[in-house]
């Protein structure tokens, strides 16, 4: 499936740094580790994170990209990677529950290592909870305890732990108005 991935840098960038794209996140404890982070499909998540956390002074890069079972950690909507994530939880729990990792970055870093077939893959699909909120949220008329959120945009990440890996010259401006 090919979809359009946003990336949101500050701009202008902070002293001493070039803006050149894409920004890699060097941090090994960022929540998927180190890589270069988009957000998946939807513009609207790029700007609420320039918005929130660059100032309100950013500026978006496009970038196409087509994601396989064999190229992609599709922790979204993959059944047999969600299951693959289960088990190897379940395992580690099972033999040590204090070696279950605290953060989400060090349990890709276990399942990248761990799976011969996660090995492979050049980046992962992730949904996040918290941070972009819902739009919209739901609750059944007869058991208000039952609620359901909707996005009209679903804020899924994408990372690419490796810099070679992204396509540089893929990367083209995005400009809409309401930027700098």
């Amino acid at each position: 499936m090919t979809v359009k991935l946003f990336q949101t840098r500050k701009y202008p960038p902070p002293i001493g740094k070039v803006d050149k794209v894409p920004v890699f996140a060097g941090d090994p404890e960022c929540w998927l580790g180190s890589g270069t982070y988009f957000w998946e499909s939807f513009v609207d998540n790029a700007e609420k994170w320039g918005k929130t956390h660059c100032a309100n002074s950013y500026k978006i890069s496009q970038k196409n990209y087509t994601y396989t079972k064999q190229n992609c950690l599709n922790l979204v909507d993959d059944a047999e990677a969600l299951l693959m994530l289960k088990t190897l939880y379940e395992r580690i729990k099972e033999k040590n529950p204090n070696a279950l990792p605290r953060y989400l970055y060090s349990f890709l870093k276990l399942i990248r290592k761990g799976s011969e077939s996660a090995k492979k893959y050049e980046c992962a699909r992730l949904l996040p909870y918290g941070g972009l909120r819902p739009v919209l949220k739901l609750e059944c008329s007869k058991d208000p305890s039952f609620r359901g959120e909707f996005y009209f945009t679903p804020p899924i990440q994408v990372c690419f732990w490796n810099r070679v890996q992204v396509d540089i010259e893929d990367i083209s401006g995005v400009s809409p108005v309401n930027h700098i």
